[in-house]
């Protein structure tokens, strides 16, 4: 089970990369998309399973996200 689902704008990736990285370095379990999926596997289905598992999610607002579809999901999801 992952601690810390995070969703994101993928035009926020330099900014994420440094907080998972953070929250990894504290003893942390992270999921984002970029380091867990793979070629192949169902977009939605993966992100769905894995806000489900997560102990928690945090959603990155900046002017990118709120425009972004995908974060506005998996932020009701996780709500």
């Amino acid at each position: 089970m992952t601690d810390i689902f995070i969703s994101y704008s993928r035009k926020d990736v330099e900014m994420v990369s440094i907080l998972a990285r953070t929250l990894e370095e504290t003893g942390y379990s992270v999921w984002w998309d970029v380091s867990g999926l793979h070629g192949g596997q169902s977009f939605a289905k993966v992100i769905q399973q894995k806000l489900n598992e997560a102990k928690c999610a945090i959603v990155v607002w900046s002017p990118d996200s709120v425009e972004s579809n995908w974060v506005h999901s998996e932020a009701t999801l996780a709500d």
